[in-house]
């Protein structure tokens, strides 16, 4: 697994958050088939979804959150 780096967070806990990204994406890249709309609930700043918008590009990644803070960093994070 690669080093995670997030901001303000002690190390042990950015450990557990990266190991628990890896094993979200890894499960969707299982089980997903090109075309499929792909829909995550309380996205926050995007960490999964974007990362499967990066794996599966033949498929349609949908982020959904509902505090705004969190949308601007997803979006950020995404370059739109």
């Amino acid at each position: 697994m690669a080093k995670c780096k997030l901001r303000d967070l002690p190390q042990k806990r950015v450990d557990r958050k990266c190991q628990q990204i890896e094993s979200m994406v890894t499960a969707v890249l299982k089980v997903a088939e090109d075309g499929q709309t792909i829909v995550e609930f309380c996205a926050g700043g995007g960490h999964v979804g974007l990362l499967l918008a990066y794996f599966l590009p033949k498929c349609k990644i949908v982020l959904i959150e509902n505090k705004e803070s969190s949308i601007f960093r997803a979006r950020n994070r995404a370059n739109l």
